[in-house]
């Protein structure tokens, strides 16, 4: 589609220069083979990260292959970000907040946001239009009832689902951890069963 003709300049193609140094004519004027290729990304190439290694084969004995990895980032129509969210330790009661910028980052005016979840339920949601089509905003905040029984170690995680009205890209996930600070340091928190019940303490 029309995004990925675009991609952006940078990650769609760039050069590379390769170096055969030969053995010297002489110590006075040694030399070095320069070539310069271009690499460019084919239009079946899926949006997000890519990772891969291209081979070189040379006529050079000492170096008759050379292998060149490439790294990218590509490009669609949508633009989600941050790619993953994560919440610093924070005490349990307490809640946190960090936002997600969903952005059509071709400017159509037709994008819609059809449904956003937390798959895992340690996330309220709340969605804001920024510019209608274009741009929205989803506050994500823990909810202020996780606690260390729900939250093994103090650690909770999970993913966020966008649904939207695009045909190329109609779903993204993002995904997100965080922790819960421990009372009393590292010790473990030990609760009482009942008011009645005294607190047990840890260690000494």
């Amino acid at each position: 589609y029309a995004a990925r003709k675009l991609y952006h300049a940078l990650f769609r193609s760039s050069f590379f220069f390769l170096m055969i140094r030969r053995t010297p004519r002489s110590t006075r004027f040694p030399y070095t083979t320069l070539f310069r290729s271009k690499i460019k990304f084919k239009e079946t190439v899926p949006v997000g990260r890519f990772n891969g290694k291209l081979t070189i084969k040379t006529n050079s004995e000492r170096q008759p292959n050379v292998d060149l990895w490439v790294n990218a980032n590509i490009i669609g129509d949508i633009n989600v970000s941050p790619e993953r969210l994560f919440f610093s330790p924070f005490p349990p009661g307490e809640t946190r907040s960090q936002t997600l910028t969903i952005k059509d980052s071709r400017g159509k005016g037709n994008l819609k946001v059809l449904k956003y979840e937390d798959q895992s339920g340690f996330l309220d949601l709340k969605l804001e239009t920024v510019k209608e089509g274009v741009e929205y905003r989803l506050v994500v905040t823990t909810k202020p009832d996780i606690t260390m029984e729900k939250a093994p170690n103090g650690r909770f995680s999970g993913s966020i689902l966008i649904e939207l009205n695009h045909d190329k890209e109609p779903t993204f996930t993002v995904r997100y951890n965080g922790y819960l600070k421990k009372e009393g340091g590292d010790k473990p928190v030990v609760k009482p069963v009942n008011a009645k019940d005294k607190p047990i303490k840890s260690g000494k």
